[in-house]
């Protein structure tokens, strides 16, 4: 089991890489109990040259890593680095005033 703990922005999280056969893994993030669907972020297949991710949620990463330990290092900058785009602000909208 490959682990990775780090406090970002007052936040704290685990991943953990957890090796489930002999060419299988599961990436989770122990913030969530081991009954919870939330901690299996991913599962994690070795292929001929490289190894095939499967995202259980929606995690906007590759599906393809040359290994395991790639996918686990892209999933902790993905962490470390949350999306900053928000909504757009409604600004609201008034008639023009009358002429006088």
């Amino acid at each position: 089991m490959v682990m990775a703990e780090r406090r970002t922005g007052g936040i704290a999280w685990a991943v953990a890489l957890v090796r489930t056969g002999p060419d299988a893994w599961v990436i989770e993030d122990a913030n969530y109990a081991a009954a919870d669907a939330r901690r299996q972020l991913a599962r994690v297949r070795e292929e001929d040259t490289d190894v095939v991710v499967e995202w259980r949620h929606d995690v906007p990463l590759a599906a393809r890593y040359v290994s395991a330990e790639a996918a686990l290092e892209d999933v902790k900058w993905w962490l470390e680095h949350p999306p900053r785009g928000t909504r757009p602000i409604p600004i609201p909208h008034f008639p023009p005033h009358p002429a006088t």
